[in-house]
């Protein structure tokens, strides 16, 4: 069981137009099929990810992992069983567990971190730091 409590968190791709429909960080821990996924990042730190198959949706934080480069972001990306990635948000500061980021994933098995150019790109452009698999 995860005894975190996080009660916030920003929310990167929502479905549908209802605003009051978004799934919160404590939603997402609270939910019986929560799982936790941990990964170092390439550039030094570890990507953790919450998440809840049943919501469709995951926090994203980050633990000791610098800053992108000057004139980069890091770039989230949602991975399909074809191993197609959709964008999943651009970072422009890092996500920390008491305020995660937070996406939808469903359909996609595989959440990856790159660094891309100030704004993101619309696919990656360099070799995944990390991934984790969602489900």
């Amino acid at each position: 069981m995860v005894a975190i409590g996080i009660g916030f968190g920003v929310l990167g791709r929502q479905t549908g137009d209802d605003p009051g429909g978004a799934v919160t960080a404590q939603q997402i821990l609270e939910q019986p099929d929560a799982r936790t996924s941990s990964t170092p990042i390439g550039t030094g730190g570890t990507l953790t990810v919450h998440f809840s198959a049943g919501l469709g949706a995951a926090t994203v934080a980050f633990d000791a992992v610098p800053a992108p480069p000057d004139g980069s972001d890091y770039q989230l990306w949602l991975i399909d069983a074809t191993g197609v990635p959709q964008p999943a948000g651009v970072l422009p500061e890092l996500p920390a567990a008491n305020a995660p980021y937070i996406t939808e994933f469903s359909g996609s098995g595989q959440l990856a971190v790159t660094i891309e150019p100030d704004g993101g790109s619309p696919a990656p452009t360099s070799t995944p730091l990390g991934a984790v698999t969602l489900g």
